[in-house]
């Protein structure tokens, strides 16, 4: 499989300010306001999904439609859940670690409230829903109309935004996952010229995390 240099598509025209710099401030914002939120709180969730909803709107309006190969859905899928499941478990690792540092943990820890109890399925679902729009709008439209201006270093630019949002939910491990998951999901992205296997991959390691980080945080 070769790497697909034209994904996504070129916009007719580059809106990097209304397309990328105002929707990532906003989500910013949003899911500032969720890391403030009490613990499966109605605020947490509402700005959390829409934070989402922003994503979504953003990549509907800006973005490249042609983010599904069909006759490549299957090979995607799989190689979508195996960095998933990879990744997953290397951070799980690195869980057992961090655990012994309160200064990481407890804001993990805080965030692992919202899996616990009556909410675990509305946090899966969140997680999903959220997970689902990052990429569209991370892999897929930043990258579209960042190209233009950022040439080869337009992964560079897209990534240092993702963790710099992801950031605003005050987990520092959270920030650092955005950089292993963020660059992962740019090259399946860029490797596939499609977003199935990103997708897949963000999918599989947010929900294994949240299956498995009680276990040792």
């Amino acid at each position: 499989m070769t790497a697909t240099a034209s994904f996504p598509t070129a916009p007719p025209q580059t809106r990097p300010w209304a397309a990328v710099v105002a929707p990532a401030v906003l989500v910013a914002a949003l899911l500032l306001a969720s890391a403030l939120a009490s613990p499966a709180s109605p605020t947490f969730y509402k700005a959390t999904l829409a934070s989402a909803a922003v994503l979504f709107a953003t990549w509907w309006w800006q973005g490249d439609r042609g983010v599904f190969k069909a006759d490549q859905l299957a090979t995607h899928v799989l190689r979508g859940a195996i960095f998933g499941a990879g990744l997953a478990l290397l951070f799980f690792l690195g869980a057992v670690a961090v655990s012994y540092i309160p200064v990481l943990a407890g804001p993990v820890e805080r965030l692992l409230v919202n899996a616990q109890g009556p909410a675990v399925g509305l946090t899966l679902l969140v997680t999903l829903v959220n997970g689902v729009g990052e990429e569209l709008f991370f892999r897929n439209t930043v990258v579209r109309h960042l190209r233009p201006r950022c040439g080869r270093w337009v992964y560079f630019a897209a990534l240092g935004l993702y963790v710099a949002v992801t950031a605003t939910m005050l987990v520092p491990l959270l920030a650092v996952a955005a950089i292993a998951v963020g660059a992962l999901a740019h090259y399946e992205a860029h490797r596939t010229g499609a977003l199935t296997s990103a997708i897949v991959m963000h999918a599989v390691w947010a929900v294994m995390l949240i299956g498995l980080m009680p276990i040792v945080l």
